[in-house]
């Protein structure tokens, strides 16, 4: 054999020294030769608009932009549903309409009143539809959509109003006597206006009769002078609260924008049906017959010398659904539905330069959107948002937030019945509305404890408050600068909205035609003999019949092979204890049907003794 050459030596060992002189990384690229570039994530494939819904897009487009998207279908009066970019979902429902249907689209609220060509006065853009009488006859509003309507009259003829944005004014309707009807985007409210002293004395004000009717829904007056009309399944359409009457306040002292409290007296409700007066309490007309409301204000207020005018007499004949109130200390037992409500919004705590008024706004909020529903959902997050309209002076004050027990509107409500109603304190957020209108935004783990509670109860609204933190000291007894007089605040009502982040599971459907109950039924083949078989002669252990159908399910089990011949040639063996998400193999094949076949096989001890052998494959 040849010696190899020195030099060829000298070759191989240069070649090796260059490589080690090379930095690791650099050797490493010239052995695995050029780099090629990183792949470049395709980018999502975008959905088309005409063959996806509105929704699966909104979804896809939150995800892409990383912004909240709105689902467009899922869009109603009072709520809106987002898709977020982490997959979750934003419910914001306002306690007021915040827009009205129009043909297809949306529009803004509108209730500035028009006159119509045919002589009516109509709202621009109301939830519900409104007809006021243009003068010259008896029909002095009609309320709803013909299925479930509402029609109130006066008993004399009325004269042509005069049209000031949302109210319509009926002048002089009894000597000295306006009436005025103002529309609001779900209702409406109702107004005598007494202007002197002369024309209170008038006897026509002793008792007021309002010619009404119905279609579609029953008119009650309760015990506790509220109204309301129910569907035939039982459903509130329309309520109000109990009438009542009031002089005008005194002129406020200097100061920072309060207001004095006017005087207040109730008013009288009793229902005229079938020619006959029966008392507050009794269920009203039937479907689409007349009836009349009698109302009697209150004589004393009436004849009071010192009443300071004009005198205003709210019959409460309004219509819509009321989602939120305010309570006053100085009437604990008055129904508060529907009180002052057209007096600055929600109020909440002392009244400023008005010692005598405490105030506690509440509001009902749902938690559904048509079908879209946070029941059985994880809730994230959770705010609570209303506009602050009205400070009395530009420090940032307290106003707590409360969870309250349940509302309901058709149940009058007063400041000592709604005692127990203030369940846990929220959250408190200071704010202030002297340099302008500004939002107050409350949002706490406790918001969202709140609204976790109703999603696993799968309760359908949630009712929160606000009131003032110092409610204990009346303020004439305390500095002008004390707590008690600056936190006393008003609130936009129609601005109140709740935003609910939410999570719900997808709905798995199983497959048609699973049948998940029956078990497998599978015959463990023999055990082998622990001699190890030799087989000298070999019959076939299975004959296979496959059938033209299959009727029997595949099974959900787990497949091994068997550990010996033996049993390789007697079938695989299914465990009884299925794994979950396992498939089961046979059920990609047609059931098979086994037959038992017995032979014999000659097998060898180990002590060389011939034995004969019986096995038996499992039938099927």
């Amino acid at each position: 054999m040849p010696r190899p050459s020195p030099r060829g030596h000298r070759i191989v060992l240069s070649a090796m020294a260059m490589v080690l002189a090379l930095p690791f990384g650099a050797a490493t690229a010239a052995q695995a030769g050029p780099q090629r570039p990183a792949p470049v994530p395709a980018p999502a494939k975008a959905l088309d608009p005409a063959s996806v819904s509105p929704d699966a897009l909104a979804v896809q487009s939150a995800r892409q932009s990383g912004k909240r998207v709105e689902i467009p279908s899922q869009r109603t009066e009072t709520s809106q549903t987002f898709a977020n970019p982490n997959g979750t979902r934003t419910l914001e429902q306002h306690a007021m309409p915040v827009r009205v249907r129009r043909g297809t689209g949306w529009v803004a609220p509108d209730p500035t009143l028009h006159k119509q060509p045919d002589g009516t006065i109509r709202p621009a853009a109301t939830t519900t539809p409104m007809v006021l009488s243009g003068g010259g006859s008896s029909a002095l509003l009609t309320i709803g959509t013909p299925s479930a309507q509402v029609r109130m009259g006066w008993p004399g003829k009325l004269p042509a109003p005069t049209l000031a944005g949302d109210t319509a004014t009926y002048p002089n309707v009894f000597p000295g006597v306006d009436l005025q009807i103002k529309v609001n985007v779900d209702g409406f409210s109702h107004l005598l206006v007494v202007k002197d002293r002369t024309a209170a004395q008038n006897p026509a004000l002793q008792t007021l009769h309002y010619p009404i009717s119905a279609t579609g829904v029953t008119i009650k007056a309760k015990a506790d002078g509220t109204t309301v009309a129910v569907d035939s399944a039982g459903k509130t359409v329309f309520t109000a609260g109990s009438p009542t009457m009031w002089d005008t306040p005194p002129a406020a002292p200097a100061g920072l924008g309060g207001k004095a409290t006017p005087r207040r007296a109730p008013v009288g409700l009793s229902l005229l049906a079938a020619g006959k007066i029966t008392k507050a309490g009794i269920t009203g007309p039937a479907v689409a017959s007349p009836a009349e409301f009698v109302l009697s204000p209150d004589a004393k207020m009436l004849q009071d010398p010192a009443a300071r005018f004009p005198l205003y007499i709210d019959p409460s004949l309004s219509g819509g659904m009321i989602r939120w109130l305010h309570t006053n200390a100085k009437f604990p037992n008055d129904n508060d539905w529907g009180y002052d409500t057209n007096d600055g919004g929600a109020k909440v705590g002392w009244a400023y330069d008005d010692s005598g008024n405490l105030y506690r706004s509440m509001f009902q909020l749902a938690t559904t959107n048509g079908a879209q529903t946070i029941a059985g959902s994880q809730i994230s997050g959770a705010t609570f948002r209303i506009t602050l309209n009205y400070s009395p002076s530009g420090g940032q004050w307290p106003t707590d937030l409360y969870l309250l027990k349940d509302l309901d509107p058709n149940v009058a409500l007063t400041w000592n019945n709604t005692a127990g109603h203030w369940l846990s304190k929220l959250d408190t957020r200071n704010g202030q509305a002297r340099n302008g209108a500004t939002t107050m935004e409350f949002a706490s783990q406790g918001l969202t404890n709140a609204l976790q509670t109703v999603a696993n109860n799968r309760t359908t609204t949630i009712s929160l408050g606000l009131r003032a933190p110092t409610e204990s000291q009346n303020p004439s007894q305390a500095p002008q600068n004390d707590p008690a007089n600056l936190e006393w605040k008003k609130f936009n009502p129609s601005t109140a909205v709740l935003a609910i982040d939410y999570d719900t599971a997808p709905r798995v459907r199983a497959p048609r035609g699973l049948n998940m109950t029956r078990r497998c039924r599978v015959v463990r083949p023999p055990r082998p003999p622990r001699s190890r078989p030799t087989y000298r002669s070999l019959v076939p252990l299975l004959t296979i019949r496959t059938p033209a159908t299959t009727s029997r399910p595949p099974c959900r089990s787990s497949i091994r092979p068997a550990r010996s011949r033996t049993r390789a040639m007697s079938g695989r063996r299914c465990r009884s204890r299925p794994s979950p998400g396992h498939r089961c193999p046979m059920a990609s094949f047609p059931t098979a049907s086994f037959t038992t076949t017995t032979h014999s096989a000659t097998t060898v001890s180990r002590m060389g003794r011939p034995r004969r052998t019986a096995i038996s494959s499992p039938t099927r």
